[in-house]
């Protein structure tokens, strides 16, 4: 919070690599975010209409926000640990096995099969690596050129405990096919909700209207 000033108004103009950094992250979505306060704050006032204060605080701020945090520190931190396992899979098979792509998935060099047992050496009675998330394999690293790939490996990565992921794909395409679902409800209901506040200001401010210019708002906007 006391730098936010400081990164509110920097630019970074003369520095390329940090300048790109402003201008597809922090520049994009500021400007992103004021041109969707003008919309987002009249649909919230045509829905939080007869409520309370508090209620629309608690609804449309605090459950968004608490929701956002679970989500990002649940999937988030399972793809941070999906990708680092995946590093220390690529050292053990080094180590154990002399081969960085022994536990590589063939036809996918970003992702590895993750031992179901633990490997240990049985002369020194050492545990080099011990499973335990049964069930959870493969695990992929993380590739910026790939970006759009990485939500989708970490749903495939939740196999049938004790089975062979070779065979199974455990529950990857039922998990993908729910996330697509959402995604679908969750454009849909944005293009609504659009589409209604569109729709108020061009009957300016009237709730009774022909439905008809409802539809084309709807259409045009998607």
């Amino acid at each position: 919070m006391a730098n936010m000033p400081y990164f509110s108004f920097t630019r970074h103009a003369l520095t390329e690599p940090k300048k790109r950094w402003m201008d597809s992250w922090t520049v994009f979505y500021m400007a992103w975010w004021t041109a969707w306060a003008c919309f987002v704050g009249l649909f919230i006032a045509r829905i939080s209409r007869g409520r309370t204060i508090k209620e629309v605080v608690s609804y449309c701020f605090v459950a968004p926000m608490l929701y956002s945090i679970i989500w990002f520190s649940v999937f988030g931190g399972a793809g941070l640990r999906q990708a680092r396992q995946a590093t220390e899979l690529t050292l053990l098979g080094e180590t154990v096995y002399n081969d960085t792509t022994h536990f590589e998935v063939p036809g996918n060099p970003l992702c590895y099969r993750v031992p179901q047992e633990s490997i240990m050496n049985e002369f020194k009675n050492v545990t080099f690596f011990e499973s335990v998330m049964p069930g959870v394999t493969p695990v992929c690293k993380f590739d910026t050129k790939l970006s759009t790939s990485a939500w989708f490996n970490v749903l495939y990565s939740f196999s049938f405990p004790g089975s062979d992921s070779d065979e199974s794909e455990g529950f990857g395409p039922f998990l993908s096919a729910l996330s697509i679902v959402a995604v679908g409800i969750y454009f849909i209901t944005s293009s609504d909700s659009g589409s209604l506040v569109v729709d108020h200001l061009s009957a300016n401010g009237r709730k009774e209207h022909h439905s008809i210019q409802r539809i084309f708002w709807a259409f045009s906007g998607a």
